[in-house]
């Protein structure tokens, strides 16, 4: 069966066989639903092997797709389960065949919420002795489909949100993909755990366990991480029951390690040693640069013929600009040639507002909580706010625009860098109210920006229809700022990859600001009645 809402595609399939149900979100994020009463998984699945060694009572499940790590936690008798599920469809598809799998999501023990997993944990004061995340796809294609997707549950920030939340003694279980997404979430969880405890490499090492499962196709690894360091003897006894239900101790503190590990638990090399002899990007993932998935250097492989199409375009607007500009093409009767600079001013505002708007959604999607109410939100306030913008600027006196417009510009900048330092105090002080009020903060936060951001564009058209030729300016403006928000577009999803959505935020704002440049050789300028 399929379903398609505004999140995803989502898929339940009968691979035949005898085998469980799957369920698949887009083609691929592939996860079990358990038949009721068969407990094979439960010997040879080793997402389960946290649930059987620590034995926790209070579970937090972060996405439970088709239920099995739901299942794992009562049949190791957690006494209260709480299961986050960020696609809606997911959960209906597991509730419609409750009879299949004994009704998992109506257990008494169990309580379902459809959200996202950090914001649920920062907006609830609960404490958990398992914080357990599956995301394990089986093939790398469908992996590397993910690569520009971002991933705000394995960040450096995640990693303490979930720490914050443990009891003592408590765990983080992750059930990863392959050596890659495994080595990248064990440095970000060190990364945590140095930045959070204020200890050393070393230190955050002794928190830290791998196992794998070398029976599975691809074979799948199991990071832990502990509150506490690993006592010695019960690090010897997770190993001695890994081994002894066929999972392989890949790190134990004191027990086993590779010799890249057992490196950084000795202190003789650093995380920053492990980055840098890798031959792919196994740096610490942040909130600002969250792209788990990513694991090419520089930029990816997958945006390269985006980027060298969009480069082809802008190379030929440049040369059709500078021959337009030689042959007198933008010049005016008089002999003006303050329109030659019109096509530079829409193209800033066509990719500044682009990188503007990307970040402001990236950046709200956590405080949301989901990421199409993010999307709603900010998408309707900068459009609606715009929109209110471009009404007020019309009213203005014509001998009014050119000096408003300019600092209409200047103003844009300094409330992107405003945003920059208010809006992480701003979020973190509401983000335990309801949905409805986290949406007024959003919309109070960005409404101001979205009333100016709707100026620059109908005052740009008001000025290129005023000067010599002015039906010819227009369209061009059109054309330019068409071109450039799509070429914005590429940008700044290339610069959050590489720098992080900050610096996306500020390229966007340096954007305005070339605009203010050029709107400021429009102040004393004539203006002349259109042909």
């Amino acid at each position: 069966r399929t379903t398609w809402d505004s999140f995803a595609r989502t898929d339940l399939v009968d691979p035949g066989q005898g085998r469980p149900y799957e369920l698949y979100i887009d083609g691929a994020a592939g996860s079990v639903m358990p038949p009721a009463g068969d407990l094979t998984l439960l010997r040879t699945d080793i997402g389960f092997f946290p649930f059987a060694t620590n034995q926790p009572k209070q579970v937090l499940v972060v996405g439970p797709g088709g239920g099995l790590d739901v299942w794992f936690a009562l049949n190791g008798r957690a006494q209260s389960v709480t299961a986050v599920e960020i696609n809606p469809a997911s959960v209906d598809l597991v509730n419609e065949l409750a009879a299949y799998h004994g009704d998992l999501y109506h257990q008494p023990r169990v309580r379902v919420l459809v959200d996202e997993g950090r914001s649920v944990l920062r907006r609830e004061d609960r404490r958990y002795d398992l914080i357990y995340l599956s995301q394990v796809v089986t093939l790398a294609a469908e992996r590397s489909g993910y690569a520009l997707t971002e991933n705000t549950i394995y960040t450096v920030e995640a990693f303490s949100d979930y720490l914050a939340h443990l009891q003592p003694g408590g765990q983080i279980a992750l059930k990863l993909y392959d050596e890659l997404t495994l080595t990248r979430a064990l440095v970000t969880a060190a990364s945590a755990l140095r930045q959070t405890r204020g200890i050393s490499e070393a230190e955050a090492m002794a928190h830290l366990a791998v196992f794998l499962d070398p029976n599975a196709d691809p074979p799948v690894p199991l990071l832990i991480i502990q509150a506490e360091p690993f006592a010695p003897g019960d690090a010897q006894a997770y190993a001695d029951v890994a081994s002894r239900v066929g999972f392989t101790p890949l790190f134990v503190p004191g027990v086993t390690a590779s010799p890249a590990l057992a490196g950084l638990m000795s202190g003789q090399t650093s995380l920053a040693d492990l980055i840098a002899a890798s031959a792919s990007d196994i740096s610490p993932t942040t909130d600002d640069r969250p792209f788990f998935y990513q694991f090419e250097r520089g930029v990816p492989q997958r945006l390269q013929p985006l980027l060298w199409g969009m480069g082809g375009l802008l190379v030929g607007l440049v040369v059709g600009w500078l021959v337009g500009w030689r042959v007198g093409w933008f010049d005016g009767a008089d002999g003006d040639k303050t329109a030659r600079w019109m096509p530079i001013y829409f193209a800033a505002l066509g990719a500044g507002f682009m990188m503007v708007e990307m970040a402001l959604i990236q950046q709200t999607r956590l405080f949301l909580g989901h990421p199409t109410p993010a999307v709603t939100t900010i998408l309707g306030v900068l459009l609606i706010g715009g929109g209110i913008g471009s009404g007020w600027a019309g009213r203005w006196p014509d001998a009014a625009k050119p000096g408003r417009l300019i600092g209409v510009l200047l103003i844009i900048v300094a409330l992107v860098v405003i945003w920059l330092m208010v809006w992480p105090w701003m979020s973190g002080g509401f983000r335990a109210a309801p949905t409805g009020g986290r949406m007024v903060v959003a919309t109070a936060g960005v409404l101001p920006l979205a009333l100016l951001l709707g100026i620059p564009f109908p005052l740009g058209l008001w000025f290129a229809g005023r000067f010599d030729h002015g039906d010819r300016h227009v369209a061009l403006a059109w054309a330019v700022n068409g071109v450039m928000t799509v070429a914005g577009s590429a940008a700044a999803v290339t610069l959050a990859m590489l720098a992080g959505f900050s610096w996306v935020l500020l390229a966007g704002a340096g954007m305005y600001g070339v605009a203010a440049a050029v709107a400021y050789l429009f102040r004393d300028n004539p203006l002349v009645e259109r042909d």
